[in-house]
């Protein structure tokens, strides 16, 4: 019995040297566990703030993309000339057709020498086209877009949109179908800047991004609707 337990003692005191070691390694695993741990927050910080700046970067160069198209505007469903195929004939007096419409269809006073450039763009549906005008000075171009209305009900069925950047573009696009399914009220746009109201009493919101869009398609409380229409002033002119 005396060497049974001097050899189990021998066995528990071997036993506790090697969970010592042991716990000398768990130890240096975990603080080496932890400075990993300290490394990759300090770079999650860094690709936040690089993540950041490109986002940023994008913003200034979408922004400014679509300010230098603050002077042009599109002009959809123009009557082009076409031929057996269906196919646009070119060369195309695109300033033709843009002043004919201005002039006549819209009694505005504009002339060639408003016009900076217009060009077709896009292929032709049924003889009609898109034709993008570009005009020499910002008023020129606000005079046309802000009597856009003047078009409704024409029997070309010809409408004047914004020359939106093609990020903008897909936003509004967005907004067309949430409303055709019931979901907003209205949707326009100001100058490149993209608004809309969920309800007639509610208050416009600004749409930049993605994620403006599903704030939009989310419920809304009564509390929210309530905040909304107390803040909400209808302003003239901004609905199309």
């Amino acid at each position: 019995m005396s060497e049974k337990i001097i050899s189990q003692e021998k066995e528990i005191a071997n036993n506790y040297q090697n969970i010592c070691k042991l716990f000398i390694q768990v130890n240096r695993l975990e603080k080496c566990c932890k400075d990993r741990i300290d490394q990759i927050k300090e770079q999650d910080k860094e690709l936040d703030a690089q993540c950041n700046a490109i986002k940023d970067l994008e913003t200034r160069l979408e922004n400014q993309e679509q300010y230098s198209r603050r002077t042009s505007v599109r002009f959809h469903n123009v009557p082009v000339p076409i031929d057996e195929q269906g196919k646009i004939k070119h060369p195309v007096n695109t300033d033709h057709l843009i002043l004919d419409i201005c002039q006549n269809k819209m009694n505005l006073d504009i002339n060639i020498n408003d016009i900076g450039r217009t060009h077709v763009i896009g292929k032709a549906r049924n003889g009609k086209s898109q034709i993008i005008a570009r005009f020499v000075s910002y008023r020129k171009k606000h005079l046309v877009y802000s009597n856009k209305k003047l078009l409704k009900y024409n029997e070309n069925g010809t409408f004047i949109t914004e020359n939106l950047t093609k990020f903008r573009t897909t936003l509004v696009q967005s907004l067309a179908q949430m409303k055709y399914d019931g979901n907003i009220i209205a949707y326009w746009t100001a100058d490149g800047k993209i608004f809309a109201k969920r309800t007639e009493n509610s208050q416009k919101k600004i749409i930049t991004e993605w994620e403006d869009i599903h704030a939009l398609r989310r419920p809304m409380r009564d509390q929210d609707d309530q905040t909304e229409t107390q803040a909400s002033e209808p302003i003239p002119g901004e609905r199309p």
